[in-house]
């Protein structure tokens, strides 16, 4: 008996150790994805949505190009469902998740959003957009990120009071086993 169970502790590690290096969710934690590679249209969501293989982050392909202030901005991706291949679980993202589709490298052209070359999104402001974080040392304060400069708190990281109206740009959190990999 005992040797039966020492043989199949010897498979199951044999198994697991033999599992490709995509398996392993944190294998590429670190990798940095260029060019068109990093961005996937997921047809599954009527191609209005892109998965990001760099972060496992679903942003909307095209965020909405209203304005609105900090508490509307939230309550506006916790509500999106329809349009989006009718999926809930959107909200707006942190301040880190934000500025990761900032391109600082990019040429500085007025009007133009500084984004990673070879992105597949449509209808980006050059101008903030809203993240979920609050600024700590004052509440009524909120992160945002531009997308037109890149530049003054890392990649047009910057805070503004929560009553201001920015953009909105919705992301959901990717996962594995579905079509969003």
């Amino acid at each position: 008996m005992r040797k039966l169970s020492v043989s199949l502790i010897a498979a199951a590690a044999l198994a697991v150790s033999a599992l490709p290096a995509a398996a392993d969710p944190l294998a590429s934690w670190d990798a940095v994805i260029a060019g068109g590679s990093r961005f996937r249209i997921l047809p599954s969501f009527g191609n209005m949505a892109v998965l990001d293989r760099e972060t496992g982050l679903v942003w909307e392909r095209s965020p909405d190009t209203g304005t609105r202030d900090w508490l509307s901005a939230k309550r506006f991706c916790v509500e999106r469902v329809v349009g989006i291949g009718n999926r809930i679980g959107w909200r707006l993202p942190t301040i880190q998740e934000l500025a990761s589709v900032v391109d600082p490298t990019q040429d500085k052209v007025f009007g133009v959003p500084a984004l990673p070359a070879g992105h597949p999104f449509t209808h980006v402001q050059a101008d903030l957009y809203w993240s979920a974080t609050t600024f700590g040392e004052n509440p009524a304060l909120a992160w945002g990120v531009s997308f037109e400069d890149g530049i003054l708190i890392g990649p047009g990281v910057r805070f503004s009071g929560k009553e201001v109206p920015f953009f909105t740009w919705c992301v959901r959190t990717g996962h594995p086993g579905s079509d969003v990999q």
